[in-house]
């Protein structure tokens, strides 16, 4: 099933987006009147100019895990979240993946990993600020991620830097023992 906001392919029956968290299917609310409406996330639905309705609060049972005020009929979505979508359509951003192992590698570039890491680190960094940006604000942590794109840099420079060293030094050891 294609998201019709986003146009992420998502698995069959599912009710929200994995990656964008919208509806991927019109969801049918009771108004207190009796009638059923159609709501849509698709602007371009025929029929744009739709009645919309407050729900009868009588078919609406709070769960007791999480307190009175979450709608019993809300459905989590599947697959990995983007970001937790709160009843009513508002969503909490969550901390990119990417981001937190960019900074996480960059840093251990410096004890454990060398070269290696921060290369590792710049990847990651640059993957998860671009993910970030095409999120529209369900995803956070670019600067977790700029932080281990800086901090991967400057360890290769460095570790260009002692390379440069270490050759000029042993070449001019190396030139010293010759003439001896």
């Amino acid at each position: 099933m294609k998201c019709p906001v986003c146009g992420t392919e998502n698995e069959e029956g599912a009710s929200f987006c994995f990656r964008c968290g919208s509806p991927l299917q019109p969801q049918p609310v009771q108004p207190a009147t009796g009638q059923t409406v159609m709501l849509s996330s698709d602007p371009t639905a025929s029929g744009s100019a739709r009645t919309y309705a407050t729900p009868s609060t009588a078919n609406l049972a709070p769960d007791p895990r999480y307190g009175s005020d979450i709608d019993a009929n809300y459905s989590i979505p599947t697959g990995q979240p983007q970001a937790y979508v709160m009843p009513g359509g508002s969503y909490i951003p969550v901390t990119n993946t990417s981001a937190i192992l960019s900074l996480v590698m960059s840093v251990l570039s410096y004890f454990l990993l060398p070269f290696i890491g921060s290369v590792i680190g710049i990847i990651l960094g640059y993957q998860a600020r671009r993910s970030i940006r095409a999120s529209n604000g369900r995803q956070t942590g670019e600067g977790l991620a700029t932080a281990g794109i800086v901090i991967g840099w400057i360890h290769i420079a460095l570790f260009l830097i002692l390379a440069l060293v270490l050759c000029v030094v042993f070449g001019l050891l190396g030139n010293a023992a010759r003439f001896r």
